[in-house]
């Protein structure tokens, strides 16, 4: 039985990831590419959500340019998302998440008109 032990196998700008490699094993780069893969798929996972999200976001305020009605919208319901995306856009500026920042910008963009919308015709 070999003895494992703890050793740095990736270190980005985001983070440090460790695993447990066998002695004999530490120049392997296997361990290294599957984190590298994770990561990246992680990002994709990431984007994907964000774009989709945001364009649902978009739908609606584009809805409400155009047609000026927001009857059928709840007020509580767009403050709770505008307040929520502002806290994810504080979070990737912190976290340094640029895919993170941007969607949470445009997402807050277009909630805020938005709230502001349903605000003006309430």
């Amino acid at each position: 039985m070999k003895m494992l032990q703890c050793a740095s196998v990736l270190v980005t700008k985001h983070r440090c990831c460790h695993a447990l490699l066998p002695q004999g094993d530490r120049n392997s780069n296997f361990f290294t590419l599957q984190i590298e893969e994770n990561f990246m798929l992680d990002q994709i996972i990431g984007l994907i959500a964000a774009a989709l999200t945001t364009l649902g976001i978009i739908n609606q305020a584009v809805k409400v340019f155009y047609t000026g009605q927001t009857s059928g919208l709840s007020l509580s319901m767009y403050a709770l998302t505008t307040v929520g995306v502002m806290l994810w856009l504080i979070y990737g500026v912190r976290k340094r998440d640029i895919p993170l920042i941007v969607a949470n910008i445009v997402t807050l963009a277009a909630s805020a008109y938005i709230l502001f919308s349903i605000l003006q015709f309430w």
